[in-house]
């Protein structure tokens, strides 16, 4: 149960800018270990290092004690920018294995019972976040990183409601390819010589998305897919100025699930679709988006490493299969 903390520590130094945030996507992996977390190399350490500070604030902020309102604030700016980079598209599984192993290294420092405090001041800076945030408490990218913690731990996100208060529920939920098309209705089969291939249903408060991860020649990919009831897709309506198409809002929503500056952006076909590219090239991250207009299916093909234009056109096509043939 996550406990209420004194009001006196949000002061304004809470408060955050969701403007920097951005949200970034990795692969989920089948064993909550070191080893399977870090499949990328030149991102692994880096995120653990960040991670690991994160952790470390978290557990030294000592909230409701005196002078502990600047720690407080450091630690649940940490959370949520944490969240907000590497949430999205991985399981709590990941996270997991990144606490454990943040546990391991600092047992002997703060003493065989710190899982215990570790959780109350975890109980503590989750309830800060989600009032300082409004609706970050339902966020998938937020919940993947708290419950994987909280497993690790041997803690709990949901428990036992107070009167008139929610539980906090993970709306991404592992399943099999068959499960997926029984509660999305869409079937997102694997490309030829994909591994690694992993279903999701993701449940939003506008779609319930169907979701596939794969990694294909040796490059993760993000599938996406959503019955959105949309019949055009248009970037080009927009202007033909490419600022115009950066900015671009989908009428019915945007699936990506990422938030990035984007640097560059155009319009395409997929096999004779109607679609959007964005790649925000310091990041390396992109995604193209494209419609099924006769079955109203919004499509999102994503990369958080190496992306390019001509890479998720490409990978599009061989995973794109429309409905009606």
């Amino acid at each position: 149960m996550i406990k209420k903390v004194c009001a006196v520590i949000l002061s304004a130094s809470l408060c955050l800018s969701m403007a920097a945030c951005s949200s970034s996507k990795k692969e989920p992996v089948e064993e909550a270990t070191t080893e399977a977390v870090f499949v990328d190399d030149s991102l692994g350490e880096e995120v653990y290092k960040e991670f690991s500070d994160m952790l470390t604030q978290i557990y030294e902020s000592n909230p409701g004690s005196a002078g502990s309102s600047d720690r407080v604030s450091a630690a649940v700016n940490s959370l949520i920018d944490f969240s907000m980079n590497y949430g999205e598209g991985s399981t709590n599984r990941v996270f997991e294995g990144l606490t454990s192993r943040w546990m391991e290294e600092n047992a002997e420092k703060y003493g065989d019972s710190f899982e215990e405090t570790m959780i109350e001041e975890m109980d503590a800076i989750v309830e800060l976040a989600a009032e300082t945030q409004e609706g970050i408490d339902t966020d998938v990218a937020f919940l993947n990183v708290i419950n994987g913690i909280y497993n690790a731990l041997g803690g709990e996100v949901e428990g036992e409601a107070d009167e008139g208060e929610e539980e906090i529920a993970n709306p991404m939920t592992e399943v099999t390819q068959q499960e997926l098309v029984e509660r999305t209705g869409i079937d997102l089969p694997a490309p030829e010589g994909a591994t690694d291939v992993t279903y999701f249903v993701v449940d939003t408060d506008e779609y319930t998305i169907a979701q596939m991860d794969f990694i294909l020649d040796g490059q993760p990919y993000e599938l996406r897919a959503a019955a959105t009831g949309m019949t055009e897709l248009d970037p080009a309506k927009t202007g033909e100025d490419e600022m115009d198409l950066i900015g671009f809002d989908f009428d019915a929503g945007d699936i990506s699930g990422l938030y990035y500056e984007w640097t560059s952006a155009g319009t395409d076909l997929v096999a004779d679709r109607s679609g959007l590219y964005r790649i925000a090239d310091k990041d390396g991250v992109g995604y193209i988006a494209w419609l099924d207009v006769a079955p109203g299916i919004l499509y999102n093909l994503s990369m958080t490493s190496n992306a390019s234009h001509e890479a998720l056109l490409e990978t599009a096509e061989k995973v794109f299969v429309p409905v009606q043939g």
